[in-house]
């Protein structure tokens, strides 16, 4: 039951962290500055979430590793995989407002954005990992 408490709390403080990253890169796309400054603050703020997005995702990985492990709850996984893509989809979000940022303020260097791509690569990546992490746990918890 206290691994149950933990995971709740521990999840609950990790969604409050990432609400207030993507609020901050919110709050950075309203400011009023020149554009090359603006351009600077918004990669700053996407980095930021995606640095920390995915540390957090880590430890939660981790953390439900040793949660279903002391539990025998395998269901438990659900939750990094969850964080997983809304970090994903948040970040690929940012990489595209860029992008099209830059485009619309002459900023643009050519090219094109695969910001949607790579976030359905690491979703699918996420999936192959805990589905592996899922069979490693069973096979222990048999």
């Amino acid at each position: 039951m206290l691994f149950k408490k933990i995971t709740i709390l521990f999840s609950i403080c990790a969604v409050v962290v990432l609400i207030a990253l993507a609020y901050n890169y919110f709050l950075v796309s309203e400011y009023k500055l020149i554009t090359s400054e603006k351009v600077g603050y918004l990669l700053k703020a996407a980095d930021n979430f995606s640095l920390y997005g995915s540390i957090i995702c880590l430890l939660m990985l981790l953390w439900i590793n040793v949660a279903s492990y002391k539990t025998n709850n395998l269901y438990l996984l659900w939750i990094p995989f969850a964080f997983i893509v809304f970090v994903a989809v948040i970040s690929g979000y940012n990489a595209e407002d860029i992008f099209i940022f830059k485009k619309e303020n002459g900023l643009w260097k050519g090219g094109f954005s695969i910001s949607y791509f790579a976030s359905a690569a690491v979703v699918i990546f996420a999936a192959i990992v805990i589905g592996i992490n899922y069979i490693i746990l069973k096979k222990i918890l048999k």
